[in-house]
């Protein structure tokens, strides 16, 4: 795989002793199942990014009291040179209650990318990635159903509050409510909100918007391979039918939180 060393030989003569702690420039912070792996890896191969070896650090959701010195380790110093930037992808930090306040307390200029996908298609990926890894032995239509008569009991203050609980099919689509924890404590212009209907069928472009919303030059990718695909049986049209009226009227909350269509009914 391309990395920054090997697309600039020059960097063999700087001094990688770093000058100072550096941490990430940007984090990939959801959603899951979403095209998270597809563009950590896209980024990875960028000349002037560096990441660390391997996707998911979850240090502000599950190992925040490995301490910070711990999750600044798994970053290269090389990070130090100018015009490099070092970046990770945690997808259940959009999830987790505590980890937008915990980032900004260390990093409040990280720039956060988002990727929202149809919830729809989100929450069934989400049921299927949990079935075959073992942590789901309910049916598909017996497990959404009751997820949500278990949150159709919640107001929407409760799901503003509700972080991760397994399982997270529906929940870990209602993303309006993330969002708000999260843009409550960073800044709006600190976000790249993308489709993720839109990454998958134009990455070339969605890629471009993402490299210059980091403040880099554009180069240009030939490759775009899918990380982390699996195909399932679809799904009824009844069930299809049941879920996007479900997830409707927290749709149009976020459209209207954002400013933004996704066209998702």
């Amino acid at each position: 795989m391309p990395n920054a060393v090997a697309s600039n030989p020059n960097l063999a003569e700087v001094d990688w002793k770093p000058k100072k702690e550096h941490g990430p420039d940007f984090v990939i912070i959801g959603a899951a199942r979403s095209g998270t792996s597809s563009l950590y890896m896209y980024l990875s191969r960028y000349p002037q990014i560096m990441s660390p070896h391997k996707k998911e650090l979850n240090f502000f959701s599950k190992y925040y009291n490995q301490g910070i010195d711990w999750y600044l380790a798994h970053f290269p110093s090389i990070t130090d040179t100018p015009n490099f930037l070092a970046g990770e992808a945690s997808p259940n930090y959009f999830d987790c209650t505590e980890s937008a306040q915990r980032m900004f307390q260390f990093f409040p200029k990280v720039k956060l990318i988002v990727l929202l996908r149809n919830p729809v298609d989100r929450a069934i990926s989400c049921y299927y990635h949990n079935f075959y890894h073992g942590r789901e032995k309910r049916s598909l239509e017996d497990a959404l159903a009751l997820e949500k008569q278990r949150l159709q009991t919640l107001t929407e203050s409760e799901l503003l509050q509700t972080g991760y609980r397994h399982p997270n099919n529906l929940l870990g689509s209602l993303y309006v409510y993330k969002l708000k924890r999260w843009m409550e404590i960073f800044p709006r212009e600190q976000f790249l909100i993308v489709k993720s209907e839109d990454f998958y069928s134009n990455p070339k472009i969605v890629m471009s918007t993402i490299i210059a919303f980091l403040g880099l030059s554009d180069q240009k990718f030939f490759q775009y391979p899918k990380c982390n695909g699996r195909s399932y049986t679809p799904i009824s049209q009844d069930l299809r039918q049941m879920l996007t009226d479900f997830f409707r009227p927290h749709n149009q909350k976020l459209e209207e939180y954002l400013g933004m269509s996704f066209n998702w009914d």
